[in-house]
């Protein structure tokens, strides 16, 4: 049968600047473009495009469209075309979604998206997004933790572009605290009797027209500690950590608390490699004659990987698991890398294996695996450290998730001052407490300390943060990632720690390693790595 040809009907009044970069665009949708309806070429269902886009936003603020179609004949595929795309937005040719963080103000006018199957198309009418300044603004890193007998004190930064004064609030504020409505400061000493967790606590900004808030945030009040006397207890003596139980870590592989406990003191690579399970690129693996303070060994492992070898690891398993760990470990960047997965992985398996096996751009179903690593999070120098993790509550880096690479490892932390510090040993400690109940993520703990310093808890009464994609972040988050993509209204929520939907899902493995694919090979040292079923500690002075 002859294939019949469109008509296009008398021309409609359109802007010809859009006409003419529809046409160069999209021949087919650019029929329909000059009337706002749909061009159909044969006999055929047609298409039909509908959605109210946005028509205003605010610089700083998230902008997000996305159309809906009907009419698709079975079988074909739709493609999204769009002409006058703002230069501060994205748009998703498979799905239509247009979507960015405007960062300067105006007015973006013609735009029009347009859809077609090959056959037919249409087209939403041309229309224009206002981008307006937000007048005030709030930001501040409020601490986390403070001891009973300590001061505590906050103050945000503020500001209002209009020029009009600003008053601050607060709710959920602790009673041990006092607040200034002139300053935005919270302050204050909790006693002895007040130590706990003070969660929700959000403090707000106001110029009388507009206010802008802060996340959500949690104060944990501490006890302070006591000096132990020689008739302590054995219960204080326990409640230590391992490394102040055994000052300059001696005794500490036999602590009966002690899982696992590497000082690299073997007499060469063969030896150390006998000790775990699965390792890849031996000869990418030196003993060498660096330690960190207060080591009892005299030793640590340079990992070197780039080229033709990427990957230098070991991996220990734990057989059947834990419910509860604790990862302390000292490390060394050696110059400024290139890395990619360089650093600490842990996790669990079910059944447990004893190789790795990470399924890298798949979400874990629950009751399989999951994976947390910390590593510097790209390729570049002077690159913030953060979690990369794996389980079944991650988000996809895709705006509509499709196919086997649609999830990689989150990152949690996004804290810009948070860095390796290149030629220079760090102690870090991961703790990770998984679900209790495999039904839900209550009781669930993860938390990371740096040189015996508290850097994030996160467990069932906070952090509260938002999504950005892939990107968790939390109160205070203040890298990019976090400030030039975060939504004008954050939907403020706790990280999902349901890790398992099932108790046989354990912690039972240990992976160090050095990944890395460029070219370029790059070395890391490790040293003094213990895994423990209790806190450990850095490394304290015999």
């Amino acid at each position: 049968m002859k294939r019949q040809h469109s008509t296009l009907g008398p021309l409609c009044p359109r802007s010809r600047r859009t006409l003419a970069a529809a046409l160069a665009a999209n021949l087919a949708v650019a029929a329909s473009l000059l009337c706002g309806g749909t061009a159909a070429f044969g006999a055929t269902a047609a298409l039909h495009i509908s959605g109210k886009p946005p028509v205003s936003s605010t610089a700083g603020g998230a902008y997000v469209f996305r159309p809906s179609v009907s009419g698709l004949p079975a079988g074909r595929t739709l493609k999204f075309s769009i002409v006058h795309k703002p230069v501060w937005a994205q748009f998703n040719g498979s799905t239509g979604a247009l979507w960015g963080v405007p960062n300067s103000v105006g007015t973006f006018s013609d735009i029009v998206i347009s859809v077609s199957d090959g056959i037919s198309a249409a087209a939403l009418p041309a229309f224009a997004v206002k981008v307006s300044a937000d007048p005030v603004r709030i930001s501040g890193r409020p601490a986390q933790s403070v001891t009973a007998g300590a001061r505590y004190s906050f103050r945000p930064a503020a500001s209002d572009s209009a020029g009009r004064a600003l008053s601050y609030s607060v709710w959920h504020k602790p009673a041990w605290a006092s607040f200034s409505i002139a300053t935005g400061e919270l302050s204050g000493t909790p006693k002895s009797s007040q130590t706990g967790t003070y969660a929700g606590i959000v403090i707000s900004a106001s110029d009388g027209k507009a206010r802008a808030w802060l996340a959500p945030f949690t104060i944990r009040v501490s006890a302070a500690k006591t000096a132990l006397t020689p008739s302590a207890n054995a219960s204080a003596v326990n409640a230590l950590m391992l490394a102040e139980k055994h000052p300059g870590d001696v005794g500490l592989e036999s602590d009966p608390a002690v899982v696992h406990y590497e000082n690299f003191a073997q007499p060469s690579v063969a030896a150390v490699v006998a000790r775990y399970e699965s390792y890849v690129n031996a000869a990418g693996m030196a003993l060498v004659a660096d330690h960190p303070a207060n080591s009892p060994s005299t030793r640590a492992m340079r990992f070197t990987a780039g080229g033709k070898h990427p990957a230098t690891d070991l991996y220990k398993s734990f057989g059947a698991g834990y419910d509860e760990l604790y990862f302390r470990y000292y490390i060394k960047y050696e110059g400024s890398g290139p890395w990619h997965h360089s650093g600490l992985w842990f996790g669990g398996y079910n059944p447990p294996l004893p190789w790795p096996d990470p399924h890298a751009g798949e979400r874990p179903l629950g009751n399989d695996r999951y994976s947390i690593g910390l590593e510097p999070i790209s390729t570049f120098a002077h690159t913030p450290m953060d979690f990369y993790v794996y389980w079944r509550g991650m988000h996809s880096w895709m705006a509509e998730p499709s196919g086997k690479d649609a999830y990689y490892g989150n990152t949690l932390l996004h804290d810009a001052q948070f860095l390796p510090q290149s030629d220079t040993w760090v102690c870090y400690e991961i703790h990770l407490k998984l679900n209790p109940d495999p039904a839900d993520g209550s009781g669930a703990v993860l938390e990371l300390w740096k040189d015996n310093e508290l850097v994030r808890t996160f467990d069932e009464s906070g952090p509260f943060g938002f999504w950005v994609r892939d990107k968790f972040c939390p109160t205070g988050a203040d890298d990019s990632a976090c400030t030039v993509y975060r939504p004008k209204n954050p939907d403020w929520v706790r990280l999902d720690q349901r890790w398992r939907t099932t108790a046989a899902l354990k912690i039972n493995y240990f992976w160090p390693q050095n990944y890395n694919t460029s070219s370029a090979n790059s070395s890391l040292l490790l040293a003094d790595m213990v895994v423990a079923r209790q806190r450990v500690g850095c490394t304290v002075r015999k």
